[in-house]
């Protein structure tokens, strides 16, 4: 798209600031958009790019819980110093001569290492290019002092800051490593497919290439659970959540929110740079917990300590389901009550902590709203499959039942907390 814009232009974008307008501007998507405006400077000679905020602009900003930042302009169609018209009809991808791997700010850093290692050994073979970008400060310093930077350059990678404007434009053919989780994954591959295709091998011989990490081999598993100095450690940005008490006994909650029908993972918690960036501080990622449908949720949940979410069917599933229910735990959500649970998240609530449960009556649902207080008892024990949970509406003065359709094992955990916490306690006990 760049390069037919480029073409068209012709060197009337020096110095100009170019603002895209007409039926066509609709089609471009938002990495066509971003990678125009990050690339005019070098490219064209531009000095500003203009797209009009439109329903697109406001989809991309959705996905990133910025809505409310949101405001339409459509910008104008008159006024214009020179008007260039370009149709988008005849334009047509131009695949890149070299093949291209490209790691991408969300790759971890133990796979940044393992290219590194693998082309150190067996160099990129002809024809093929590598691009890095550097997520931030933190993974620089670790790519530094662990030898990665060094061997990616000395292999004739090519590495820029995530600044650089030419570092938001991705081939259409790149071959991707570590993509944004939020955008389309058909280009994703595995750390060991991108390794394969940089060096001209298969899978099994790039792992085989790149050898083990250089450092001690990893202790036993008591000695990490175990570790000289008494307590493991985390990285700068970990923290363990505050562990859901015993559900022995009737709790009363107040419904944080209903999230509606086909309420999946990424449509409750919006992913991108700042949620990977918290996925292991589960406190932090529940700040952003519900924000798409109710942006005062995350306060709401905090301040009333103890919760129920109700919902329809198809809850929790997709992309990031575990770490729904991590945050779900942590902002102090002890119940969910849904039509049905998607890709197994009920279970996933359980090993947190979270108690799912799914309605019987789909009046009762229509009956139980934001803002009612329940009251929830923890679910039986009786061997199978499944029990019944009666439940108090105090709002308004009536009871209803609902199903616990987990396993024995997992109501347990449940009750007790979550995995975690079992898992704790039976060591203590272990130990006495």
């Amino acid at each position: 798209m760049l390069a037919a814009v480029e073409r068209r232009l012709a060197g009337e974008g020096e110095g100009a600031v170019l603002e895209f307008h007409g039926p066509g501007t609709v089609a471009l998507t938002m990495p066509d958009r971003l990678s125009i405006a990050a690339r005019a400077a070098g490219v064209v000679g531009a000095i500003a790019v203009l797209f009009p905020s439109d329903d697109r602009t406001r989809a991309w900003m959705r996905e990133r819980g910025r809505d409310a930042d949101w405001r339409r302009f459509d910008g104008e169609v008159e006024g214009f110093d020179t008007a260039v018209g370009l149709d988008l009809s005849y334009v047509r991808p131009v695949r890149a001569l070299a093949p291209l791997v490209r790691v991408e700010p969300f790759a971890e850093d133990e796979d940044v290492a393992a290219i590194a290692r693998c082309i150190a050994r067996s160099g990129i073979r002809p024809g093929v290019t590598l691009e890095v970008v550097v997520p931030g400060r933190a993974s620089l310093a670790v790519w530094t002092a662990d030898g990665t930077l060094a061997a990616l350059t000395k292999a004739g990678a090519s590495v820029r800051d995530r600044a650089h404007p030419v570092a938001s434009n991705v081939a259409a053919d790149a071959v991707i490593l570590g993509g944004d989780p939020a955008q389309d994954g058909a280009r994703e591959r595995g750390v060991w497919a991108c390794a394969a295709r940089l060096i001209g091998s298969t899978p099994d011989e790039a792992m085989v290439s790149a050898g083990p990490p250089d450092h001690q081999p990893l202790p036993e598993f008591d000695e990490v659970l175990e570790p000289e100095g008494g307590a493991i450690e985390h990285g700068a940005h970990h923290a363990q959540a505050p562990e859901p008490p015993h559900h022995e006994t009737p709790f009363r909650a107040v419904v944080l929110l209903d999230a509606g029908e086909d309420a999946a993972a990424t449509r409750l918690l919006p992913w991108g740079p700042r949620a990977w960036a918290a996925r292991a501080h589960a406190e932090e990622l529940a700040g952003a917990l519900f924000r798409p449908l109710d942006p005062q949720a995350p306060a709401r949940g905090r301040a009333l300590g103890t919760s129920v979410v109700v919902a329809g069917e198809g809850y929790g599933g997709g992309r990031h389901s575990e770490a729904l229910a991590r945050a779900t735990a942590a902002l102090g959500v002890r119940t969910v009550i849904a039509a049905s649970y998607a890709g197994g998240h009920d279970r996933l609530l359980a090993l947190h902590g979270v108690l799912p449960l799914t309605w019987l009556e789909p009046g009762d649902r229509r009956e139980v709203r934001a803002g009612d207080e329940l009251e929830v008892p923890p679910p039986g024990m009786a061997p199978g499959v499944g029990t019944r949970v009666s439940i108090r509406h105090l709002t308004r003065a009536f009871t209803f039942d609902v199903r616990c359709q987990l396993e024995l094992p997992l109501r347990e955990l449940a009750r007790s907390g979550g995995l975690l916490r079992a898992m704790r306690e039976a060591r203590a006990e272990t130990a006495e």
